[in-house]
């Protein structure tokens, strides 16, 4: 399997909500040539307890209490940077709402509790005031109120 493959593989393991900015991530740090491998993604509880035992031990610099991962949220990757520099990968995180919470301590785990779904492109549309005007003929009790009150937003009367 090839990094682009794995990458994939990885980013399918997180919340489908996130996905759109770990792809959008991958994709701008490629265009760079700040280049990574997703490592981990999800990881079960029994490879969070392993984890756990390996900082217990002093083997790896962090882990999380199993139960309280988020890569056991889906909301966690660890990267492997290959090429361009960690500076850079990391700004271009954080443009995606993506977050580096242990800088010092476990420098390439990334966070996705804070990333919020992209605007939509072409919001709907704003009614113009003859539609409305024809909705209140149509329109009873509370609807029409509300009508009315939109009728007043776009007159300012």
């Amino acid at each position: 399997m090839n990094r682009e493959q794995q990458n994939e593989k990885k980013i399918g393991e997180l919340k489908n909500d996130v996905q759109w900015a770990a792809r959008g991530w991958r994709d701008e740090c490629d265009s760079t040539n700040n280049k990574f491998l997703i490592t981990e993604a999800y990881r079960s509880y029994e490879n969070q307890m392993i984890a756990w035992g390996k900082y217990q031990r002093g083997e790896i610099a962090a882990a999380a209490y199993p139960g309280t991962s988020l890569h056991q949220k889906w909301l966690a990757v660890d990267i492997y940077v290959i090429s361009g520099t960690l500076s850079k990968i990391v700004s271009i995180a954080e443009q995606y709402g993506i977050s580096r919470p242990l800088p010092t301590r476990d420098p390439c785990h990334f966070e996705f509790c804070h990333v919020q779904p992209p605007t939509p492109i072409n919001p709907p549309p704003t009614p113009t005031l003859p539609q409305l005007r024809n909705a209140l003929k149509w329109a009873k009790g509370i609807r029409a109120s509300s009508i009315l009150r939109a009728i007043k937003r776009l007159t300012g009367r």
